[in-house]
């Protein structure tokens, strides 16, 4: 029987990869999951979340659009979902602060802070600006990324990855 971090779409302790053309609203799909998991509510209304403790790790959005008092949109999001982001103790938003999947220091806290919760998920956004220098297209890079991945999730995590698409891949 599948437990679900999301009912019927997220299971609980996998790798899962929202990819997408920009501005395809990819990160406002991750940032509502991340305050639906943190405060137990319903995704889009609907969805049953198991809550847990949520890492957002955010290489794309500077924090002050992230969180900013009232126009940020992690507060937008949660005023839709009847909250404040200071009620909300089980998010953990990470901005523009040069996270590097292939920097072991950095994993090592991600992990560490896993750790300490029962249901944990690691949200990356985004691929590309957290992989580091490894070349995406290489297959033993990839390889590597993803024995990164699974060394986080034997920390009871569920790992969300935003993948930007590229138009020009797409023709």
């Amino acid at each position: 029987m599948t437990n679900w971090l999301v009912e019927g779409l997220f299971p609980k302790g996998h790798c899962i990869m929202i990819a997408g053309v920009p501005g395809s609203m990819k990160s406002w799909i991750v940032e509502h999951l991340a305050l639906c998991v943190a405060t137990g509510k319903p995704l889009f209304g609907t969805l049953a979340t198991q809550k847990g403790h949520v890492i957002l790790v955010d290489q794309d959005t500077p924090k002050d659009i992230l969180e900013k008092l009232g126009t940020g949109r992690l507060n937008r999001l949660a005023l839709g979902l009847g909250t404040s982001l200071d009620k909300i103790d089980d998010l953990s938003v990470r901005s523009m602060v040069n996270f590097q999947l292939t920097n072991s220091t950095d994993v090592a806290v991600l992990k560490a802070e896993c750790e300490l919760f029962d249901n944990s998920v690691i949200i990356f956004d985004s691929l590309g600006t957290t992989s580091g220098n490894i070349n995406l297209n290489d297959t033993q890079a990839a390889i590597k990324i993803a024995s990164i991945w699974n060394n986080l999730k034997s920390a009871n995590c569920t790992i969300i990855i935003v993948h930007h698409v590229s138009l020009k891949t797409l023709k």
